[in-house]
């Protein structure tokens, strides 16, 4: 019995012990699992920190590129040097990585137009992750803006103007605007040309635009020196690369040529043999002679701009209308005979496909005028730069008589356009950049003579356009037609983006 008692109970302690056993070593094994676990989370985590930080490093190493390949340009402006750089810590002088950049020039007419730009850079933390960027770098383009003037002027209560409006001069300023407007200056002489009646002073800008916060004087945006073209230059190379065409009003500027351009990507030129005239007012009640009603043309041919360079040099007037396809540029100006030739802006000009893929740059040595017989509904797209003129369109009156020309301080008899000068609507879509002052809409005062010894009335008259629309096009600003005037000397980065 005894014997019994001490086996059971020597059974009962064994199986306790291994009960033991099995309970700790499952402990164990639940232990190190989740020690396991946690091990490789702080390892995943570890790794992760790093390639973040590397990551981080990688995009500053790459942003340190591009701005390394900035200052290299600007002493190297026409190098083609494409390669890697060792980046180091400015402090230490211990290497931190490196960036490979490489660049693609945008060249026309044998010029540097813009370069983009692609930087990788790479940190040593982790040579796995690396970042890309990607620029391009050029000069700053007028695109920028919708309007650029280099004198006092009104934007009246009928315009609606998208994009920053600048004027070295005073701007009064009624329009319903969306960006900054800026004038050059802190105070002007405000005259009755202006609605002031006396002369007054007034700040830099003023009126009754729907937003005065937008405004600041002075405040200098561009220097307008460095707007002007080189004509020399321009008809130098497109005599070599692109498509010149010489004078044949030799300076009379009452002839000229009717360019057309088309979807497909070319464009028709005529030669125009003869044209009549309408008396046109500016300010100051001057009057002169504008040529823009063509009375007879020859067709000379179609023709296509090679890719190379996409530049048109006209040595005379030109009346200009169509559908642009792809990137040009317009010069019309006369290095030869003491004329500045104008544009006429003859009908619609508008792109086949959007200001992304099309564009052009029309400069006129003078002015850039929407013509006497314009349609009353009239949109031109394009970057257009009037170097030593004024964008508009002038005054006219309706019908014929004899008005008093301060031009020429005598009576001149005027035949009218023949046709309503109370026009609808002109739409811009892209920039105007104006040495002199705008205007497309007139309420005007001229005296006309009504019996003929002399006897006159002063006649108070509507001419232009009612409504006017403008529309800068930012796109262009990245991307603009060949030889589109900058508004800066230093080159920057436009577009930047991380690939």
């Amino acid at each position: 019995m005894f014997r019994r008692y001490i086996q059971h109970n020597f059974f009962i302690r064994c199986r306790v012990k291994g009960g033991s056993i099995v309970m700790v070593l499952m402990f164990a094994g639940v232990f190190l699992v989740a020690v396991g676990a946690i091990l490789q989370f702080v390892l995943q985590q570890s790794i992760s920190g790093r390639g973040k930080v590397a990551l981080e490093e990688s995009l500053q190493i790459a942003e340190a590129g591009l701005e390394y390949y900035k200052w290299y340009l600007a002493h190297n402006p026409t190098s083609l040097w494409n390669g890697t750089v060792e980046y180091k810590d400015p402090q230490t002088s211990q290497r931190i990585g490196e960036f490979n950049i490489s660049s693609i020039t945008n060249t026309q007419c044998g010029d540097i137009m813009s370069r983009d730009v692609t930087v990788i850079g790479k940190s040593d933390k982790d040579s796995r992750f690396t970042r890309k960027l990607s620029a391009r770098y050029m000069l700053p383009s007028v695109a920028n803006y919708s309007y650029l003037i280099d004198e006092d002027v009104w934007a009246g209560s009928t315009r609606s103007i998208i994009g920053p409006y600048f004027s070295s001069g005073g701007i009064r300023m009624d329009a319903t605007h969306n960006s900054l407007v800026a004038s050059g200056v802190s105070t002007w002489s405000c005259d009755g040309s202006f609605g002031c009646n006396p002369t007054q002073t007034k700040a830099g800008v003023w009126g009754s635009g729907s937003q005065p916060n937008l405004w600041q004087y002075p405040k200098v945006l561009t220097d307008f020196t460095n707007i002007q073209p080189d004509f020399v230059d321009l008809k130098n190379k497109a005599t070599t690369y692109g498509e010149f065409f010489p004078s044949v009003s030799n300076g009379a500027g009452n002839k000229g040529y009717h360019i057309i351009f088309k979807s497909n990507g070319t464009f028709d030129v005529f030669r125009v043999d003869s044209a009549d005239y309408n008396w046109g007012w500016v300010s100051g009640g001057l009057a002169y002679k504008d040529y823009h009603s063509i009375l007879s043309e020859t067709f000379i041919g179609n023709y296509s701009l090679p890719s190379t360079c996409s530049l048109i040099y006209v040595e005379d007037q030109v009346w200009l209308e169509g559908v642009v396809s792809g990137k040009v540029a317009l010069v019309v100006a006369d290095t030869v005979h003491n004329f500045d030739p104008d544009i006429i802006l003859h009908d619609n000009l508008t792109y086949a496909n959007n200001s992304t893929i099309d564009g052009i740059t029309a400069i006129a040595e003078d002015d850039v005028l929407v013509s006497a017989k314009s349609p009353e509904d009239l949109t031109v797209d394009g970057i257009f730069v009037a170097s030593n003129g004024n964008f508009g369109r002038n005054h006219y009156v309706e019908n014929p008589g004899t008005y008093w020309n301060f031009a020429s301080g005598s009576w001149q008899y005027m035949p009218g356009v023949g046709a309503s000068q109370d026009l609808n609507t002109l739409t811009i879509n892209g920039t105007v950049v104006s040495a002199k002052r705008t205007g497309t809409s007139w309420t005007y005062g001229v005296y006309k003579q009504t019996t003929w010894w002399g006897s006159y009335t002063y006649i108070v008259e509507d001419s232009g356009f009612a409504n006017r629309i403008n529309k800068y096009e930012r796109v262009q600003a990245f991307d603009p037609p060949p030889f589109t005037p900058s508004s800066d000397t230093v080159p920057y980065y436009v577009n930047w983006q991380e690939l």
